[in-house]
């Protein structure tokens, strides 16, 4: 029994090596890649993630080539198919991306951080353990955020030597958002429609780790 189980969950392993493999690309090989992918998807620019919540229409920008193509590539190859939000911070963000049965995918993405596309509610940013650097292959979050006085913006722009244009400001103070992200990853995107299953995912009741006590499963497509 022991040599079974022990066959099973090598074969498993393999498989699952396997499935990563189909969307590993070469770190070298990156840009040209999803350049190739963004001719290929060039008329995609919403996806809908479901989860059992409710569903979250998501507007991927065209002023971010790489992180849309990037993004529509897995979808349209289902690999987001399994996923969990694994991580939600302060309610202020929900965070997932990696599928749990797949090893992670090692490459990573040049930044696009633009601008016009900033922190606000409903904003879709790729993670990254190396802000303003790289952006994760896989791992997404989005934007709940709360409101902010003009005094808060003000000292995050000393604290943080940040300069918010007033279009950020003006954002901020009726829409609400996390402005301290901003100049440190990249936004491709934003919530068309679903805020409300944002919002009800990020208020969870959570472990003092920032993981959810309820497994949050979701699909896009």
């Amino acid at each position: 029994m022991n040599k079974l189980v022990t066959v099973l969950l090598g074969l498993g392993l393999l498989l699952s090596s396997c499935e990563s493999k189909k969307f590993e690309i070469p770190q070298e090989q990156v840009i040209s890649t999803l350049n190739r992918y963004a001719k290929q998807y060039e008329t995609e620019e919403r996806v809908t993630l479901q989860t059992k919540e409710g569903d979250i229409t998501l507007k991927l920008y065209a002023g971010t080539p790489l992180h849309r193509a990037n993004f529509l590539h897995l979808v349209k190859n289902n690999y987001y198919q399994h996923g969990l939000f694994y991580r939600i911070v302060d309610g202020l963000v929900i965070q997932g991306g990696n599928q749990p049965d797949i090893p992670r995918l090692r490459y990573e993405l040049p930044q696009e951080i633009k601008p016009e596309y900033f922190h606000k509610r409903g904003a879709l940013a790729m993670a990254s353990d190396k802000p303003t650097q790289f952006s994760s292959a896989t791992e997404f979050y989005i934007v709940c955020g709360r409101k902010y006085t003009q005094i808060a913006l003000d000292e995050f722009q000393q604290e943080l030597k940040k300069t918010y244009s007033k279009t950020q400001q003006e954002a901020y103070k009726t829409m609400g958002g996390d402005p301290r992200l901003d100049g440190n990853y990249t936004v491709f995107g934003e919530v068309e429609t679903g805020m409300e299953v944002v919002e009800k995912i990020a208020a969870k009741k959570l472990y003092e780790t920032d993981k959810p006590v309820e497994k949050i499963e979701f699909k896009i497509k």
